[in-house]
């Protein structure tokens, strides 16, 4: 049976030895900058490189992250890091940033490149894109079904790319890469590895009954944290999943314990698969961190992915409490095979005590439990403190911490209960006539590569007087491996029994000759290629340096505007005043089913047809181009479906040009002979990325870069094609989880008194603790849309962005109401074309519209 890699995180050196140490094929890691998960350890580049030869010597392949998206001043930086990396000899790098993928494929051809989970790869033809990239893997979407991840697995691999797949660890609400609600809340962006995670935090989930905040109300619930997501783990369906190359451990951030015990038990479980053996029940995952777990959208419904009531480590659960003496004595029904011990933190779930919302009670067992006519027993010693919560019957009990995995982590660092693979060592050992001792190895590594070495002893051996060392003793010593990972195979000793050296030059001799074996492992990792990646490297940073910021401000006689909206109402209002010069136009969900948690959009064919046939009419013969906008995020069933759609307008002779956020799409669309537009999805950061994604005829650029990042944008852009959102609504996520559930529409329909039906058109929003609302919005596809809380307005720096040679801008009034459509369109068509009394008009759009705005990243620098 095929058994793919084991990939282990790895947040620092001691992670690194529990990693290895359990039985990791391979680990990921970072550098202390330019990776996705700035707030781990992390390490230097002489971490890096102690770490490569470590696992190296282990057989264990080290990837480094630089998974994040690159801004143009960094440029320069980042390519001196991984050519660095390059001479360490890493066997891969994990990269989000397509304008980086495409210079790492030129400068450094024969360095793999993996295309990070935050690309998005969900369709077969992203897996072309990613072929004609150059890119040697991609990381599987923690979104996709099964049945899609076969798919693109099975296609992958017939292009030549590997797969690599989540197995276990934390999810995001959000697609990865399409999250901003981090970056728009307080400047800490996902895409730069500083997530905030505000998808932890506690949300109220709202309904407006009406068109007024005023008239908002909470939706009574048990539950408190919306947006998070349980645990991933594959555990119990890992037979299903071995048709990856890769599984991945998720978790650079998390303990010691973390890491040892979720890569051993996946080693130890994927070593009974590797022999057609049956995997035991294991609790052992559940008793370091976890959320609850999930196995993902990968085989479980949307409902069950969801932790609503608790963000932080869940535990494992033990039991129900059936007795407490109301002081220190608490009896439980057990549902586990584990015992808690002393030492362990036993955390119960009760209910709070009046004037307190407290509902939990950890404590740490300073005496073993017992058992008592088949009750699990707890004492606490509470040291005159009262027991805070209300502990009734049925109340929950679990083990939050256990003892004795951090003390067998401890003796693991050590390289005690080893899982890892050992090459295999055979060994030649002769005097020659200069009775100078000669050893041979040859080492066969586990990935599969062999080393030679002829070691040459450097002191010379002597006639034997009384006791010479003889051939048993010298097979003896070099049995004795030093605690390297070497299985000796074979020792072949061709020597006659009458010479001597003292037994402190035998073991040096054996040191000596380990330690160049070492070095030579060390070495059959460094390229061979460093000459021509060195004379790339100059070729490229002559001509960057070049023409580094070499576009002239100047001033844009022609500015462009266009609009995003939603609805054919918004369009018909749009042609009351036409002053746009595209209109990119969103097909509305065809049913307000967001409102179900096992919310399932079907693709609806026979609806977009008419859609878009009602809206082509509407615009034949205005000045605008009508742009049809598909959706960010296109798996299987999405693209069948755009495809097919789009062959029924053309056979009506009806054609609108695209905006598109998947590479390879717009080659595709081309063939149509359609113009494509880049959406914001598309994460543009650089003017590598633009020059990359030249197939599309607008590119939108990403709302989290500051003025300064778009100025360096723009002057290193050699194209025109580049469009800034200058006003409107902000995406703050994409998701493909649920936000409410059956009983929550229950409540709704209780409170407003109203029937609810699939047709309902009831504003859902959700709210923080500073009463910010963020708007739920549907989609054509089984995803949502997380809306920020403010509308941007960047009126008032439009001279700044006019002098730095920006002429095409858009606006984005979807959900805005129709009435108001053409309004707010004036108000920022008249600051573009006069860039006059612009502090006016953008207090104009607040007083009469917007109630406030926000210019979020544009004046502060994205961390």
């Amino acid at each position: 049976m095929k058994i793919p890699e084991l990939l282990a995180p790895v947040g620092n050196m001691n992670h690194l030895k529990l990693a290895v140490y359990n039985g990791a094929s391979s680990i990921y890691l970072s550098g202390k900058e330019f990776g996705a998960r700035k707030y781990a350890e992390n390490f230097s580049l002489g971490e890096i490189e102690e770490a490569s030869k470590f696992a190296h010597l282990y057989n264990v392949k080290v990837y480094v992250t630089v998974n994040i998206l690159i801004k143009e001043k960094e440029i320069p930086e980042v390519i001196d890091y991984i050519i660095r990396l390059y001479e360490i000899g890493i066997d891969g790098l994990l990269i989000q940033d397509v304008g980086l993928i495409r210079i790492v494929h030129e400068i450094i051809p024969n360095l793999p490149i993996h295309a990070s989970t935050q690309l998005n790869i969900h369709n077969l033809e992203d897996v072309d894109w990613a072929k004609e990239m150059g890119i040697k893997r991609i990381v599987l979407p923690r979104e996709l079904k099964l049945k899609e991840a076969k798919e693109i697995t099975k296609y992958a691999h017939q292009n030549g790319i590997e797969v690599e797949m989540f197995l276990h660890g934390a999810l995001c609400y959000s697609y990865s890469g399409h999250c901003l609600l981090s970056s728009y809340i307080g400047g800490r962006s996902g895409n730069r590895g500083r997530c905030a995670q505000p998808c932890r935090l506690k949300y109220s989930l709202c309904c407006e009954n009406g068109n007024s905040l005023d008239e908002n109300f909470l939706i009574e619930s048990k539950r408190k944290y919306y947006l998070s997501p349980k645990d991933l783990s594959l555990y119990d369906d890992l037979e299903r999943i071995l048709f990856v190359d890769s599984l991945k451990i998720e978790g650079r951030m998390r303990n010691e314990e973390y890491v040892s015990v979720v890569v051993n038990t996946y080693r130890q479980a994927l070593n009974k698969l590797r022999h057609n053996k049956h995997l035991p029940h294991n609790e052992e995952l559940s008793l370091v961190f976890n959320r609850k777990f999930t196995r993902g959208h990968l085989l479980d419904n949307p409902n069950r992915i969801m932790n609503y009531k608790k963000p932080s480590n869940n535990g494992l659960f033990i039991g129900n409490v059936v007795d407490f003496n109301g002081k220190n004595t608490i009896k439980v029904e057990l549902s586990s095979k584990t015992i808690p011990e002393k030492g362990d933190g036993i955390l119960i779930e009760g209910k709070p005590l009046e004037n307190s919302q407290r509902d939990t009670y950890g404590f740490e067992l300073s005496i073993d439990s017992k058992f008592e006519d088949d009750l699990l027993v707890l004492k606490t010693i509470r040291e005159n403190k009262n027991i805070n919560i209300k502990i009734d019957n049925n109340s929950k009990v679990y083990i939050s911490k256990r003892k004795a995995i951090k003390d067998e982590t401890k003796q693991g660092l050590n390289g005690e209960n080893h899982s890892y693979k050992k090459s295999v060592l055979d060994i030649d050992f002769k005097v020659n006539k200069n009775r100078y001792p000669i050893i041979k190895g040859h080492l066969k590594l586990g990935n599969g590569k062999t080393v030679e070495l002829k070691y040459k002893g450097k002191n010379q051996w002597e006639e034997a007087i009384n006791k010479p060392v003889d051939s048993k003793k010298i097979r003896e010593n070099f049995n004795k491996t030093d605690n390297l990972p070497f299985y000796i195979k074979h020792i072949n000793v061709n020597y006659t029994d009458n010479l001597f050296t003292p037994m402190s030059n035998l073991n040096k001799l054996r040191r000596d000759f380990y330690q160049k074996l070492t070095e030579e492992i060390e070495k059959s990792y460094i390229p061979k290629d460093l000459d021509k990646v060195k004379s790339n490297y100059k070729e490229y940073k002559n001509n960057y340096f070049k023409n580094k910021y070499s576009k002239t401000e100047k001033n844009c006689e022609n500015k462009n505007l266009s609009i995003y909206i939603n609805s054919l109402e918004a369009l018909k209002e749009i042609n009351k005043n036409p002053i746009f010069k595209r209109v990119y136009l969103e097909i509305p969900p065809n049913e307000m089913n967001i409102l179900s948690e096992n919310y399932k959009e079907r693709f609806n064919i026979n609806y977009c047809v008419n859609f878009i046939k009602k809206a082509y009419e509407l615009s034949l013969d205005k000045d605008y181009n009508l742009v049809w906008m598909w959706p960010k995020v296109c798996c299987r069933d999405t693209i069948n479906g755009l495809f097919k759609t789009l062959g029924i307008l053309h056979k009506l002779d009806i054609y609108t040009d695209i905006m598109a956020s998947n590479y390879r799409l717009a080659e595709i669309l081309k063939n149509y002979n359609i113009n494509v537009y880049g959406s914001q999805g598309l994460n543009l950061y650089n003017h590598e990325t633009a020059n990359s994604l030249n197939s599309f005829d607008i590119l939108t650029i990403s709302t989290e870069l500051s003025k300064e990042d778009i100025k360096d944008l723009r002057s290193n852009s050699d194209t025109d094609k580049l469009e800034i959102i200058i006003g409107g609504i902000l995406e703050a996520m994409i998701t493909r989880k649920p936000i409410m559930s059956k009983k929550d529409i229950k409540n709704i329909r209780k409170e407003l008194n109203i029937k609810i039906s699939k047709d309902t058109d009831l504003n859902i929003s959700i709210k923080d603790k500073n009463n910010h609302y963020y708007p739920v919005k549907g989609t054509i596809t089984e995803d949502l849309y997380i809306l920020y809380y403010e509308r941007l307005s960047l009126i008032k720096e439009l001279d700044y962005l006019n002098n730095i040679g920006m002429s095409n801008y858009a606006i984005d009034l979807r959900w805005e109401s129709p009435e108001n459509v053409n309004k707010i369109s004036e108000i920022f068509k008249d600051a573009l074309d006069s860039l006059k009394n612009l502090d006016d008009l953008n207090q104009d759009l607040i007083n009469n519209y917007w109630y406030n705005t926000t210019q979020l990243n544009f004046n502060r620098q994205l961390q």
